[in-house]
Parts: C-alpha cells; structure tokens; sequence
C-alpha cells in the first residue's frame, strides 16, 4: 500500500477537536492578581487555552463555559471565600465572654477608662491604650492584628452580635462623644491625664438630630421608647456646659457595602469594622463611649439620627488561583488591604470622599445596592445642610 505524502502528513498531525480540553483532564490556570471575575478567570483560560502546547483551535470562552458546566464564576468564587482561614473577631481582644458585646454598646474597660497616675505601677501610670515608653498597652493586640490579619488575611463580620445582624441597609456606623488618648492630633485630650483627660472630646464632625431609644433596643438592653432631641450643633465649641443646648462634639464614622457577597466592600466589612472601631478610632485617636440611648457601633438602622457620617471603604489586592479537575474549583492564595477613604457621589451628583451616604449612593449608582437600600440610610444620615436637623425633627415629633 502507498500512502502520499499529503495523507501521511494528516497522520502525523493532531486533528482540532470541537472539545480540545477535555472534560477528563486535570489542569491548574495560572494565578492572578485581581478580583474575582468571569473576565479576569476567562482571560487565564484563553492563555492556557493558547498556549501552542495545547494545539487548541476552537473558541476559547465556548470551551470554558462548557467545561464550567452550569456553575457560574461567580459562585466558584464565593466558595473560595467561603473557605479561606478567616480570624474570628472574638480573637482579636482575646478577652472572652461578651467583650465583644459590651465594647460595641459602649462598654469594657476600653471605652470606660483613661490613663492615670492613681495608681501607678512601678512608677508608671496605669489604663494605658496602646503601647509605649516600654509599657504594654491595654489594647496591645488591636495594634498586632492591625499589622497581620487586618490587612492581610480576613477577619469574620461579628453578625452574632445584636448590633450588627440583619443590616437592613448595607451599612454600620459608630458614633463616639469621649476622647480619652492624649498625644494624638485628635481631640481635646491632654496630659497630664488625671487633669486634662477627664470628659474630653473628639474632633466633631457631625450634628446630632435626635436618639430613639428603641432603635437600638437589641444592643443596649433599655426597654424604652423614648426620644432624646438635640436642637442645636456645638461643633467644636468645647463649651462646657453646652450653651447652645447642643449635643457637645460628636464623631461619626462608618462603612457599607454592596449585595454580592464577594465585592471587596462585602467579604471584607469585618475587616473594615476593626479597622474603623477598634484601630483607627480607639487604639489611634482614642474615640471611646456611646451616644446615651444608642449603641457606639451598629447596623444603621439601630443608631441615632444624624445629619452625616466619614467613612472608609476597602482596596484590596487579591491572589487567585483556578484548578479543574472535573469540575472548577478557586483558592484565594493572598490578601492585602488597603482601608482608605470613601470615594462616593453627592446629593448633588458631584464626587465627594469620606462621606457614608455619599459611597453608599455611588454603590446604588454602581448597582450595586438597592434604592431602598439607599432610601432607609437618608432617613439615618438626613444631609449636612442648613435646618437638615430641625426638618427632621418636626416630622418624627408630628408623626402619627
């Protein structure tokens, strides 16, 4: 038999198959820096697909979306948050029982005390908050998960606490009247401690319109529904006592996020809690206590009426890395954050950064959350202009 060279070049040569990655195989894509989506996964799939090893001449995202076999990206993605070796938020105090609780209503050690020379302890003063001149502060270990898992790693959305479970709008607030750290650029607190940190102030940023007790029910225990009115705005007066029957200084800050789980601002909102509460605010500025009638930090809807809020939203890089062996499966390899300030959208349609209703209007723009979503946090952070207070006053005093 003779065979010419044409029919025996067709012999030597692999034949393109509609299916050139067979659904047997067991593959690894290479890693990628970036967030988690169809496109980022899809585009290391078209460079294995391409590569001249593999002879593939077919259509790289048909053979991909075959071989995903009706799973989305997507969900292959939340499962590899889902299994990331989180921190649980319990571990970051280490201090057990209901810390955690207590802290965010406005209690613990942390919130209730400042430095002090009485007594002294080897000639040092004792409730120091973070560490220095060679002593151990109280919240030491803030200052330790700061540097490791908070902007390494994930830290778990304490959801089982009251304040914090169901959030209705996508968003947490705390809201701070004490400042008890001196030395800080933040607040009046001075040294000598015993005489110029006792009742002190953070820097204002806000105008406290009004607490209903029974908004934050779950978190602070009082079975109440009253309402305390503060007509007027102190700001940074440091009248003491107010003499404009405002609220004194007030600082509010907070975070939101958006629906699907896996959006930076969603997978990492424990992450960005500890770092708003308990690192940025406690352990670097000393912003302690609550709000009388309200929780220090909650899911929105539990907190007081307010005309605004700053806020600091997440930049993270992430490191992915996609197997298959008969099915997709995803690791999330690294982590690193950046917590920086909210880049949002004004009641104006104009940028406006460091402002909770402002981001979380860029998240509804983004689609990202819901209008009623957007709507329930107006009524919340009701705007930072002229008579916003009062508007807002009248109509909750004339309600039926």
């Amino acid at each position: 038999m003779k065979f010419t060279t044409l029919a025996l070049a067709g012999l030597l040569l692999p034949m393109a198959n509609a299916q050139c990655i067979d659904s047997s195989r067991v593959f690894e894509l290479e890693e990628f820096r970036g967030e988690c989506t169809y496109e980022n996964v899809l585009e290391k799939f078209q460079e294995f697909y391409n590569d001249p090893v593999e002879n593939c001449e077919g259509n790289a995202e048909d053979e991909f979306n075959n071989l995903l076999g009706g799973k989305t990206v997507n969900e292959i993605c939340t499962e590899a948050f889902a299994s990331y070796d989180f921190m649980r938020f319990a571990d970051i105090a280490e201090k057990g029982g209901d810390f955690e609780q207590l802290f965010y209503n406005g209690g613990t050690d942390w919130n209730e005390e400042y430095q002090t020379n009485y007594p002294e302890e080897d000639g040092k003063p004792t409730n120091r908050l973070r560490s220095g001149n060679g002593q151990v502060g109280d919240a030491a270990r803030v200052k330790h998960v700061y540097d490791g898992k908070g902007q390494h790693g994930m830290i778990e959305h304490p959801d089982y606490l009251t304040n914090f479970d169901q959030c209705s709008t996508n968003a947490i607030m705390c809201c701070w009247p004490k400042d008890r750290q001196a030395n800080d650029n933040n607040g009046n607190c001075l040294e000598p401690y015993d005489q110029n940190c006792i009742d002190k102030d953070p820097a204002d940023n806000t105008d406290l319109c009004y607490v209903d007790m029974e908004r934050g029910q779950l978190s602070t225990g009082f079975n109440s529904s009253g309402i305390q009115v503060f007509p007027n705005d102190d700001g940074n007066t440091n009248k003491k006592p107010s003499t404009d029957y405002g609220e004194g200084q007030i600082h509010c800050h907070g975070l939101a996020w958006a629906e699907n789980p896996i959006d930076q601002s969603a997978a990492y909102k424990g992450n960005n809690l500890f770092y708003i509460s308990m690192y940025d605010h406690m352990h670097q500025r000393g912003y302690v206590k609550n709000i009388p009638g309200a929780p220090m930090c909650a899911c929105t809807d539990q907190m007081p009426i307010v005309t605004r809020s700053d806020c600091t939203q997440i930049d993270a890089k992430e490191t992915f890395k996609f197997s298959f062996n008969g099915v997709f499966s995803a690791e999330l390899k690294n982590i690193d954050i950046d917590f920086n300030a909210c880049q949002g959208i004004n009641r104006h349609g104009r940028a406006q950064n460091n402002d909770l209703w402002a981001y979380m209007n860029r998240l509804f723009l983004d689609d990202k959350v819901s209008a009623q979503k957007l709507a329930d946090l107006s009524n919340v952070l009701v705007g930072d202009f002229s008579g916003s207070c009062d508007k807002v006053v009248n109509k909750m005093m004339h309600q039926d």
